[in-house]
């Protein structure tokens, strides 16, 4: 179920893109869902992904304002709580805190970033994402090589095999210089 993401822009962009990742993932998904707490209050999660028997409650923080709020509240419901940030040094700014406030919590918490979530749900679930679209150009020669039948070197800082084989415009000038010389035997 979706629902208006409570926060800035930046934030429901977040939540929207661990949305997808979950989707894909096979998660149902419902954003913004209401639980009730122990003490009868209803708050909301960020996002609530089920897949069979597993729940994960997904906060997506950019500040570390209300990160320890969203980690007791997750614990107070037994979630299995994953926290995604936008960038390291804000997982960083988040870890600290739940180390300071409540260390016990801060141990079951998993922190992806937003763009590690796709691969983080991977591991979790052992499954491997289709790809979302094809490939618009397909490969035409197998990776390593320089599409031109010529290996390119293992390491790029070997100038001597650089310098052995000539590159394709100096190949293409050889063979302009070659065709100015010959005389045309074809006629």
């Amino acid at each position: 179920m979706t629902r208006r993401i409570r926060g800035q822009a930046f934030h429901a962009h977040l939540v929207r893109l661990s949305q997808t990742a979950c989707d894909r993932a096979g998660f149902d998904t419902d954003v913004e869902a209401p639980v009730a707490l122990p003490d009868g209050r209803t708050d909301y999660i960020d996002l609530l992904a089920k897949r069979g028997d597993l729940t994960l409650a997904i906060e997506v923080e950019t500040t570390d304002r209300y990160v320890v709020t969203n980690a007791r509240k997750a614990a107070a419901l037994g979630l299995t709580l994953w926290i995604v940030t936008a960038n390291p040094a804000m997982r960083r700014r988040v870890q600290a805190k739940l180390k300071r406030h409540c260390p016990e919590i801060e141990k079951a918490i998993r922190f992806p970033l937003a763009t590690q979530l796709p691969q983080a749900l991977t591991q979790l679930m052992g499954i491997k994402f289709p790809r979302k679209y094809p490939r618009k150009y397909p490969r035409k020669f197998p990776p390593g090589s320089a599409g031109n039948g010529n290996k390119t070197p293992s390491n790029p800082r070997n100038e001597a095999h650089q310098s052995a084989k000539p590159t394709t415009d100096q190949h293409r000038q050889q063979q302009i210089k070659k065709a100015k010389y010959e005389p045309d035997t074809h006629a």
